[in-house]
């Protein structure tokens, strides 16, 4: 989940909005049941529920309408925060919420939410990207705090906080941007370089040493990549099974027509092309080979300039959200991008499509600055 662009959608009032030809994207709007316009997270579940964090509260979508829950004084079961900053799942099934108050879940079962006790602690805002591992241990990340592991013992669940500056022996400030655990290690990525944390044996190995002023996005990639796009810098691939990494630095993007400004998202193609979504365009690269697609070269039907999102659906599509020019896809062994949607086209306002995401499904979600858009059915939209 990405933190610097903030999901503010000012939702109008519902419609249903034809894309290129006879295909469509609904809007749901306050007036349809979402609990408010500004949006921050989403999250779909393994029980296809659709969860949107607002700052008023938590919307839960089915396809059909909304739940809402909201905090309620009179009622110490009902949600306890007010701003969800991260919504994830457990093993467990359980929907676990980072919010203004500390960290909470809700009980499917029992339709209840329970506020973690966190002695000392209470009321701590964690960092958004919130990760669970195989086993249902959660972790979370304040820069007061440091490292939180929560765990159930029994019937309550204890925490423990890990100073990674102390186990790095590091002087000076130090900073974790994002993380992700995978099967006991804790790949993060800070400003002094992109390490692993073992949690059994507590060994910190650093993969790329070296300073870093900002990790944009950070995602899977494939079953053994982890893509890390640093906002000033470029690209560093990591391999989480041999802990090695690639880095795809500014200085070696040295085409006249590749784009020097900042890095938004990237992901990896089954054929091994790593796309990179910039502030001036899109760039393939493969084999060191690289090309740029923008609207001065208007390769391949793609004409976006400033993109901001990368998504590789389970059919290994790769979908692309830019500022002005709506959404593109590329199909999985096509050589050409097909125009999702340009609604609104020309008007930068409601052509923006950034937090996007695609489901298991095949449902697609987006939001440019005036609406929330959801398809039942993306594989109808680049037929």
């Amino acid at each position: 989940m990405r933190y610097l662009l903030v999901l503010s959608i000012f939702l109008s009032s519902f419609q249903l909005i034809a894309v290129d030809s006879d295909f469509s994207f609904v809007n749901y709007s306050t007036s349809e049941g979402l609990l408010h316009k500004t949006v921050i997270c989403m999250f779909m579940d393994k029980d296809k529920f659709l969860w949107v964090g607002t700052t008023r509260g938590l919307s839960r979508f089915d396809g059909y309408g909304f739940k809402n829950y909201i905090y309620d004084k009179n009622n110490k079961l009902s949600l306890h925060g007010t701003s969800i900053n991260a919504i994830s799942e457990g093993v467990d099934g359980k929907i676990w919420l980072s919010s203004d108050v500390g960290l909470e879940y809700f009980d499917k079962l029992t339709e209840t939410f329970h506020l973690i006790d966190l002695p000392g602690i209470a009321g701590t805002i964690f960092l958004k990207n919130v990760s669970i591992d195989t086993n249902g241990d959660l972790w979370a990340y304040n820069d007061s705090t440091k490292l939180l592991c929560l765990d159930k013992s029994g019937l309550r669940y204890k925490y423990k906080s890990i100073d990674l500056s102390k186990i790095i022996a590091n002087k000076g400030k130090f900073e974790v941007y994002r993380f992700i655990v995978q099967k006991g290690v804790l790949f993060v990525a800070s400003n002094k370089g992109i390490f692993s944390y073992n949690t059994q044996t507590k060994a910190v190995t650093f993969i790329e040493k070296r300073e870093f002023k900002h990790c944009f996005a950070m995602q899977k990639a494939n079953d053994s990549i982890i893509s890390m796009t640093f906002l000033f810098e470029g690209v560093y691939l990591l391999n989480s099974k041999k802990q090695t990494g690639k880095w795809i630095n500014k200085k070696q993007l040295k085409k006249d027509e590749s784009p020097k400004s900042f890095s938004y998202d990237a992901t990896i193609e089954n054929d091994s092309t790593l796309w990179i979504a910039t502030a001036a365009g899109l760039i393939a690269r493969k084999n060191d080979k690289e090309k740029c697609f923008n609207s001065k070269s208007k390769l391949s039907y793609f004409d976006g300039d400033l993109v901001t999102s990368i998504y590789k659906d389970k059919d290994n599509s790769v979908w692309f959200g830019t500022i002005e020019n709506g959404l593109y896809c590329k199909k999985n062994k096509s050589k050409n991008f097909k125009i999702a949607t340009n609604l609104y086209k020309d008007d930068s306002k409601k052509t923006i499509a950034n937090n996007l995401l695609v489901f298991d499904d095949n449902s697609l979600l987006y939001n440019d600055l005036q609406a929330l858009y959801y398809c039942k059915n993306s594989s109808e939209l680049t037929p």
